[in-house]
């Protein structure tokens, strides 16, 4: 099998950019392979609500150079209305293996591109990263998670400033910028002590947590209608390979 140049190149271009950001050089792998792990050019497809793919070297996986090229993708879209001085940008993750990783290196690409960070200070399921996004007002949100996918897979899901996934044309956008960076220079990082310093960085999580319980609270039956039932409700919940596990067991003791 011959490899096309666009494969050549992106070979060449992961394995002279991602030295930069921790990642080893790609391995030996048969040229099969190599079509499979360095398809595109940049990072995984970046579609409806993000983009996911295996973990590991190549510029169709994720690893720190493609996560890299997708958040500062990501942060170009989101800091093109000179109208909005302070975008605010939420992170979550999950608990796979990379996603405490995946997560400093998203903060850190952000608060280069002078966006705050609300960053949470330990895993936290999907849909409270998209309700604190509301709760602060934020331009964009990011969970690093892969949600029931294989062990092996890793995800970014990206949510804009209405608290919804995002769609088409802002992916599109989004996917465009991405394949626009020349070089891991490209990918603008600051790092944890000076983004705190200069106050572009902040650890959330109890406050959102309270509130997202509050509007759970809200929205369901009063305690006198339940214990009013003949019949005590038995319900089986499995948080599947998620994180929702503890705040759904306090969502059900309200």
């Amino acid at each position: 099998m011959m490899l096309s140049p666009d494969i050549r190149s992106n070979v060449e271009y992961f394995d002279t950019n991602a030295p930069s950001l921790g990642e080893e050089r790609a391995p030996g792998f048969r040229e099969l392979e190599l079509v499979q792990r360095f398809s595109d050019r940049r990072a995984p497809p970046f579609g409806t609500a993000g983009a996911r793919a295996e973990v590991g070297p190549g510029t169709s996986r994720l690893n720190r150079l493609t996560v890299g090229n997708i958040v500062q993708g990501v942060s170009a879209v989101a800091t093109r209305d000179p109208s909005d001085q302070n975008p605010i940008a939420v992170v979550g993750y999950d608990a796979r293996t990379h996603s405490p990783a995946f997560a400093e290196l998203t903060q850190s690409v952000f608060c280069g591109n002078i966006i705050n960070v609300k960053a949470f200070d330990r895993y936290a399921p999907t849909p409270l990263v998209a309700f604190s996004l509301l709760y602060h007002g934020a331009k964009v949100g990011v969970v690093i998670t892969a949600s029931h996918n294989p062990a092996s897979d890793h995800g970014i899901k990206v949510f804009w400033e209405n608290g919804a996934q995002i769609n088409s044309p802002l992916d599109e956008q989004i996917a465009a910028s991405i394949n626009s960076l020349g070089s891991a220079t490209d990918i603008i990082r600051m790092d944890r002590a000076e983004a705190q310093r200069r106050g572009l960085l902040e650890f959330i999580g109890g406050k959102e947590r309270s509130a997202y319980l509050q509007g759970v609270a809200e929205l369901m039956p009063g305690g006198d209608y339940c214990r009013s039932l003949d019949v005590r409700p038995t319900l089986i919940y499995s948080a599947m390979n998620g994180v929702a596990g503890s705040l759904m067991y306090d969502a059900l003791r309200l």
